[in-house]
């Protein structure tokens, strides 16, 4: 999966609600505590802090 898409996406955009380290492929959701359990960052997870973003974002 390319995943440079969704790292582009996520890095530049102003409302932070996920934080993710690349490096580590470790993420961390920021208020929202429903999803504090998942920390990896898998293509699934990407794909669901993606989509957060983007119905935060309206």
């Amino acid at each position: 999966m390319n995943i440079n898409f969704i790292k582009n996406y996520i890095d530049t955009q102003p409302i932070k609600i996920v934080e993710i380290d690349w490096v580590k492929m470790t993420l961390k959701y920021l208020g929202i505590t429903e999803c504090q359990k998942r920390t990896k960052a898998d293509p699934e997870e990407l794909v669901r802090a993606y989509l957060m973003k983007r119905f935060i974002e309206g």
